[in-house]
């Protein structure tokens, strides 16, 4: 059986055998995953993104509040004469992200940078 990653787990760092975290519904570990009918299996489909859709509304709802603390410091620091954008800061950000998930943590990080900076115009 071909291991398969745990959401919510960081590739090289131990996980617990749950696939739920304490704020998911789902209640199904690897070893619980079906391997039979189609039914099943199309059950167990639908619960896994059914958890993947609640995450997502959380990063949705997170990644807006982080936007709206970093207009924040933007008008604060600008306010002191600063300049709206410190790099040293967003070099940081990004080797953290690049830390835990390599390159598509870097391009993740940047893109949430984007957003925060407010060069990316959001409908509403």
């Amino acid at each position: 059986m071909t291991d398969l990653p745990v959401p919510g787990s960081v590739p090289g760092r131990p996980s617990s055998t749950s696939t739920a975290l304490p704020h998911e519904e789902s209640t199904m570990t690897l070893q619980t995953l079906p391997t039979g009918d189609k039914a099943t299996t199309e059950a167990a489909i639908a619960e896994l993104r059914s958890s993947i859709d609640v995450l997502d509304a959380e990063i949705l709802g997170l990644l807006e509040r982080r936007r709206e603390l970093s207009e924040a410091v933007q008008e604060v620091r600008i306010a002191a004469g600063g300049r709206r954008t410190e790099f040293s800061r967003e070099n940081v950000i990004i080797k953290r992200y690049a830390d835990r998930f390599g390159r598509p943590g870097s391009a993740i990080a940047m893109k949430i940078l984007e957003i925060c900076r407010g060069t990316v115009k959001v409908s509403r």
